[in-house]
């Protein structure tokens, strides 16, 4: 089935549905909405972990450098209190089982690509800051995202600070795992972390309405039924609407 036959699909979904569907640096087989801000879930962890992987190899991050554990962090909000990090049930136990203790910065971004940890993603974010998180959209290619945030940051989401990609942004060489030109010693932290990420739907937090899917390993059939070509296609679709939760059951990606 090629993704186009879908297009039924996508239009009867409330809200909007993005598709960008390409090889790397090429441009795309199908495309839909691919410009579109959504939320960006977890797909924002991507950004978190180039800073990391990009201040270790200038030597302004030690991530081998053990450091604490703790579920407290500074608001994004001018003026805001700290907040604490909710336990979610579905959150990857590992880093809390290590609350109150110490874990290296590399360990915490294994978890936070590899098991999509929220709290992991918290403190590998609090200590590359949100300012060197959100400038690596642009330096991968990315035009439209932004990163504003930590998870579960309520006061700054009150006050309209967010995170948000576009599937065509999520598409860009810098971004995929391995893409890009500027590929550092230390690379293998992000394409090794990226290529082993264990779960194919990544939601972060849950708000009304908005679901992403993002699958860091595309399915196989994508190549063959879009364009017979060998090259690894970047998939990445997103869905906003109140229906988001029955587009999800409803097609596996």
């Amino acid at each position: 089935m090629r993704l186009a036959d879908l297009e039924p699909e996508f239009a009867a979904v409330p809200g909007t549905v993005s598709v960008w569907c390409a090889p790397l640096g090429a441009g795309p087989w199908y495309a839909r909405a691919e410009h579109v801000p959504h939320y960006a879930a977890s797909t924002m962890k991507v950004a978190v972990l180039l800073a990391a992987q990009h201040a270790h190899e200038a030597g302004t991050l030690d991530l081998d450098r053990p450091v604490p554990v703790t579920d407290r962090f500074a608001s994004a909000a001018p003026g805001a209190p700290d907040y604490v990090l909710a336990h979610a049930p579905d959150d990857d136990p590992a880093p809390w089982e290590r609350l109150g203790g110490t874990a290296s910065l590399r360990w915490l971004a294994e978890r936070m690509i590899v098991r999509s940890s929220n709290l992991a993603t918290n403190i590998v974010l609090a200590h590359v800051g949100i300012g060197s998180a959100h400038r690596e959209w642009a330096r991968a290619g990315a035009r439209h995202s932004r990163l504003g945030r930590g998870i579960e940051d309520a006061a700054a989401r009150a006050a309209g600070i967010t995170n948000e990609v576009t599937a065509a942004d999520l598409g860009q060489p810098g971004a995929e795992p391995g893409g890009g030109e500027d590929v550092g010693q230390d690379d293998a932290l992000r394409v090794g972390h990226l290529r082993r990420q264990g779960s194919q739907v990544v939601v972060g937090e849950r708000d009304p309405g908005v679901l992403r899917l993002q699958s860091v390993e595309p399915a196989r059939g994508l190549r063959a039924a879009e364009a017979g070509d060998r090259r690894r296609p970047s998939a990445r679709a997103s869905s906003r609407g109140p229906d988001a939760d029955q587009f999800r059951r409803s097609r596996s990606w």
